[in-house]
């Protein structure tokens, strides 16, 4: 977490330069960074943070006031996304692993396979082209294709389902291989071998098993969900952090055009929100590995790293 803060403070906190033409050196024109600017800027947001706020942003307003909501509905937004894709995932890659074991229809983990590749942005635009479609042709409005106000839960549908789907593909592949190698184990012999249902040795004894490598590909799963959740809420004028974020990253864009001068960035805005992503992240993080920790006993009794 201090690398991550460090990191943030270092790149919202960039020095103001100026860029002018040279045809005298090699590159065709020079850059004159302003490295007493840049430490002026730190020693502000230092002065800020031992107040013991998080400062204002260029608007004059309070950090905090503006993080807070926004930061509670992008958890939202991750929370119900992953309480849908972790166990249809698990459903979805069960049943994938019975129609790979009985060679039955091959098109469920096809499926899984094709929509892993989907970009979310495409998908975002794909959905909201075919509800934009229905309503033209037919008059009804099916679901909102950006934030509204004036509807909060019929406005979360298409970000949570675009913000799940590639989460529960991710899950449902990684449960597929998971039991496939765990099925081949003595363990799984044996408990066939004494009788047990077929569907005890499944459910009971092969997805216990799985669940350890299942926990082990869940830090992935999070990244993919904490990167695609900022997609989600821009297409979909979310408001969560991602506006937040846009606004105070905007004087970033101007790097591109090395002939303007940069504005002074919004860094209480960059640190306070990239640093409480970041912490959610780790916590999270942390709970995974307390489940792995529980889930496999060849850990229980050992002390933690």
């Amino acid at each position: 977490m201090a690398l991550l803060v460090l990191f943030i403070v270092l790149i919202a906190t960039v020095p103001p330069f100026q860029v002018t033409q040279a045809p005298d050196s090699l590159i065709g024109f020079t850059v004159r960074v302003d490295l007493e600017q840049w430490g002026q800027t730190l020693r502000e947001y230092l002065q800020t943070l031992a107040s013991g706020t998080l400062g204002a942003n260029r608007r004059g307003h309070d950090v905090a006031g503006l993080l807070l909501p926004r930061l509670a509905n992008t958890l939202r937004l991750i929370a119900i996304s992953l309480a849908l894709a972790l166990p249809l995932g698990m459903v979805k890659g069960l049943r994938d692993f019975q129609s790979l074991r009985r060679r039955a229809s091959a098109v469920g983990p096809l499926l899984t396979g094709l929509l892993q590749g989907v970009p979310d942005f495409f998908l975002v635009m794909l959905l909201q082209t075919g509800v934009a479609q229905l309503f033209q042709r037919t008059g009804v409005r099916l679901l909102p294709v950006a934030w509204d106000d004036l509807q909060p839960v019929a406005s979360m549908v298409l970000p949570v389902t675009c913000l799940a789907l590639l989460p529960l593909a991710m899950v449902a592949r990684i449960t597929t291989q998971a039991m496939t190698n765990v099925y081949e184990q003595d363990y799984i012999r044996t408990a066939r071998a004494k009788g047990l249902p077929e569907r005890v040795v499944v459910y009971k004894h092969a997805l216990a098993g799985a669940l350890v490598p299942i926990l082990d590909a869940m830090p992935g799963v999070l990244t993919v969900v904490f990167s695609n959740a900022l997609i989600v809420e821009r297409l979909f004028h979310y408001p969560g952090v991602t506006n937040l974020l846009q606004d105070a990253a905007s004087p970033l864009s101007l790097l591109f055009d090395l002939r303007r001068s940069l504005p002074p960035p919004d860094v209480p805005v960059l640190v306070a929100a990239g640093a409480s992503l970041g912490l959610i992240f780790a916590l999270l993080y942390a709970v995974v590995s307390i489940l792995r920790r529980v889930a496999d006993p060849r850990l229980r009794g050992r002390d933690l790293p």
